[in-house]
């Protein structure tokens, strides 16, 4: 069963200890997360927002990286931060191939440029999956899609 993208919540992937930085990245990504499922929204903000997004969690890996000590609950919250992105970066993707792709010129960018970053953040979750349990992965599917993991 495919969850539908507005029952998405990254917001339960964080703890009571989350930062200020993950409970942005939980905004943000909800928001464009609506964005999507409504058909009205204009793409190029859209698809701004979503670039700013992908801009920021990458902040947030490089800070994760660089931390002596890891944070609790960091890296379990970067990986379903991860998996959302990517997941709203292909529904992105599906609907510039129905709307005009020249509008991302005005962003500075291509589809091509798009479809890379969503396969950067593929190639980043499947590094940061393989840092982590198969309990903890399966407790954070639950979390995300309590219906049932869509892959």
């Amino acid at each position: 069963m495919t969850p539908r993208a507005e029952t998405l919540q990254p917001e339960l992937l964080l703890s009571e200890q989350a930062s200020p930085d993950m409970r942005f990245a939980a905004r943000q990504m909800a928001q464009v997360n609506r964005e999507l499922a409504q058909h009205n929204r204009k793409v190029l903000r859209t698809t701004s927002r979503w670039l700013d997004l992908y801009e920021y969690v990458k902040m947030l890996e490089e800070d994760h990286l660089l931390a002596s000590e890891p944070i609790s609950g960091h890296q379990h919250f970067l990986l379903g931060t991860v998996a959302i992105l990517r997941g709203l970066g292909v529904l992105l993707l599906a609907k510039l191939q129905n709307d005009d792709a020249e509008q991302l010129r005005a962003l500075g960018c291509t589809y091509r440029d798009l479809s890379a970053c969503v396969d950067e953040l593929a190639d980043l979750e499947r590094a940061l999956k393989s840092d982590l349990s198969e309990a903890m992965i399966a407790e954070m599917n639950q979390k995300l899609f309590p219906g049932g993991h869509p892959s």
